[in-house]
């Protein structure tokens, strides 16, 4: 990301799944513009996809968090 606008905190989850605990903050980020280069070990894939057309690989937790923010956009 070389350059935002606008960051708002959408939802803090903390969620217990499978017996495993997971905590999330999602943050919305407006006018992001970024160029890919070499990602870091924490970023596996980048893509722009609107929300009813998520990759087929999507994560049902992603999902589930992304109905949390879903309001605020």
């Amino acid at each position: 990301m070389i350059s935002y606008g606008e960051a708002i905190v959408a939802g803090q989850l903390d969620e217990a799944v499978d017996f495993k605990r997971d905590t999330a903050s999602l943050v919305i980020v407006r006018d992001v513009i970024y160029r890919p280069k070499r990602w870091n070990w924490e970023i596996e894939t980048v893509c722009e996809a609107e929300l009813d057309d998520l990759p087929d690989d999507t994560s049902p937790q992603t999902y589930r968090w992304l109905e949390t923010v879903r309001p605020h956009l």
